[in-house]
């Protein structure tokens, strides 16, 4: 171990030292269970953003989709939004 104790990393292998999952362009999760969370979603056809807050449930990767998806629990809403399942795009720390 000694002897490399001055290598050098790739972006993968200092993915998974960080904790990645080691996938392909996954990368890891921004969110972790308990985060408390902002989903933001704004309908393109008529301008109107929909925002819940709540906490993050589970974490999953979606190799379908190369990315990862979040079950959250929503706090209560205008929107009366029971169940929510979001990516990365649509959160931000609340």
């Amino acid at each position: 171990m000694a002897d490399n104790r001055n290598m050098e990393l790739n972006d993968e292998e200092m993915a998974n030292a960080s904790g990645g999952t080691g996938g392909s362009g996954s990368g890891s999760p921004k969110f972790k269970t308990g985060d408390h969370v902002l989903y933001t979603l704004t309908n393109p056809q008529t301008g109107q953003t929909m925002t819940i807050t709540g906490s993050v449930t589970a974490v999953n990767f979606s190799n379908e989709a190369n990315q990862w998806k979040y079950s959250i629990n929503p706090d209560p809403n205008e929107f009366n939004v029971t169940e929510l399942q979001a990516v990365e795009d649509h959160l931000t720390y609340a």
